[in-house]
């Protein structure tokens, strides 16, 4: 209806679209929540690197970041994989295991997607 489009465009207009990958991203700003749905598991380890690195940048102390992945992908690919692939995916593991370890304050299953997901929350700690 007419008074929803008017406020959808009220709150569009001080929008902007960054189009550069999230790691390469310069910006100062720091945020009160992130979402990212980004396919972690499908990057080279160097760029989940980077990316989990941009996650506690751009948040701001008590930030958080609320992200999701399909429920027992990394592991299923672990075990079907070549071994310089599954080297790859323990890595991967690795470190979104250690930004977990760091941040995490909770997950949740979502068996209805399809595949089944995992929501997973962290926060950066507050001063």
């Amino acid at each position: 209806d007419l008074a929803t489009s008017v406020h959808a465009r009220r709150l569009a207009s001080p929008s902007i679209v960054h189009t550069v990958a999230l790691q390469d991203f310069a910006g100062a700003e720091r945020y009160d929540f992130v979402i990212s749905s980004l396919p972690l598991n499908n990057f080279p380890v160097e760029t989940v690197d980077e990316v989990c690195a941009a996650y506690e940048r751009f948040l701001a102390p008590g930030g958080a970041l609320t992200y999701f992945e399909y429920m027992f992908v990394r592991a299923v690919r672990m075990r079907l994989a070549r071994r310089a692939e599954r080297t790859r995916l323990v890595l991967v593991d690795r470190t979104i295991g250690d930004l977990v370890a760091r941040l995490g304050v909770g997950r949740e299953a979502v068996l209805a997607n399809v595949p089944p997901a995992f929501v997973q929350h962290l926060r950066q700690p507050s001063p």
